[in-house]
């Protein structure tokens, strides 16, 4: 299984790492620059279990793209692979590009959802 998104996903990031079970392995991408990363919370899968690896992704001046990259390198397509994907939306459009036309993952084989749109208030 392969989780991706900014900073934004990792509360339901954190989410899927509890709830997907032990014998699934897990990447965890995540598109941010801030040089804290290590600080943010991260679930740690029980010692049973197959290990969540986690990679920060430094962004670009174009969002998304550096993640998109970074997915597009890091998940071959492969039989019963399942992609999660969340954050602003200028970052899905272009994992859903990915996905769907590099990767040809079939719909059910992904989600995606963006949170937020760039330069608009959540009002």
């Amino acid at each position: 299984m392969l989780l991706a998104g900014d900073a934004t996903a990792l509360p339901a990031v954190n989410s899927w790492l509890a709830a997907i079970p032990a014998h699934v392995a897990v990447r965890v991408l995540i598109e941010d620059g801030h040089p804290d990363t290590g600080a943010l919370p991260r679930t740690a899968r029980p010692a049973s279990a197959a290990p969540a690896d986690w990679a920060w992704v430094a962004p670009t001046a174009d969002r998304g793209a550096a993640l998109a990259r970074a997915v597009h390198a890091q998940a071959p397509p492969a039989p019963g692979l399942y992609v999660w994907a969340a954050g602003e939306r200028a970052l899905v459009k272009r994992l859903r590009t990915v996905l769907r036309e590099s990767l040809r993952l079939d719909r059910s084989r992904c989600f995606t959802q963006y949170y937020w749109i760039d330069g608009r208030s959540a009002g």
